[in-house]
């Protein structure tokens, strides 16, 4: 990645901009882009400051802000599911999404089933027998 350009150049290019030159001249002058001139310049003109505005980072959870709420939920719940964990955090005002949930979650170190347990069959097995070891797949 690129990295920004210096704080000097940055105020060098603004001032010659102020001082009356077009921004393309400058942008020629000072081997830059003109896009970068113009940025530049709307920034200066906006907030007063040549300065590199912070890059990247990682987006914020939108439950981060709620943290306490999450584990309050959890330790009187252990066994919740992901769409019970929103339901209940809809009932207490907070909006968020399924994967939100989950991916909140999964930051934290913490997993969560995605659906609801499903009872013991008295009937029949819930899920096929595994082979042996050693066994044929085909029956002789």
């Amino acid at each position: 990645m690129p990295r920004a350009y210096s704080d000097d150049l940055r105020v060098r290019v603004v001032r010659a901009v102020d001082a009356g030159a077009s921004r393309r001249s400058v942008a020629t002058k000072f081997e830059v882009s003109v896009s970068f001139v113009i940025r530049l310049v709307a920034q200066w003109r906006a907030s007063g400051s040549a300065k590199v505005r912070g890059t990247g980072g990682r987006p914020r959870h939108r439950l981060e802000p709620h943290g306490a709420l999450v584990d309050r939920l959890l330790a009187a719940h252990r066994d919740v599911t992901l769409d019970e964990l929103r339901a209940a955090l809809a009932d207490e005002g907070v909006s968020v999404s399924r994967s939100g949930v989950d991916r909140y979650l999964k930051a934290r170190g913490l997993t969560r089933k995605k659906r609801q347990r499903t009872p013991l069959s008295r009937s029949a097995p819930t899920s096929p027998q595994h082979a042996r070891l050693g066994a044929s797949s085909r029956a002789n």
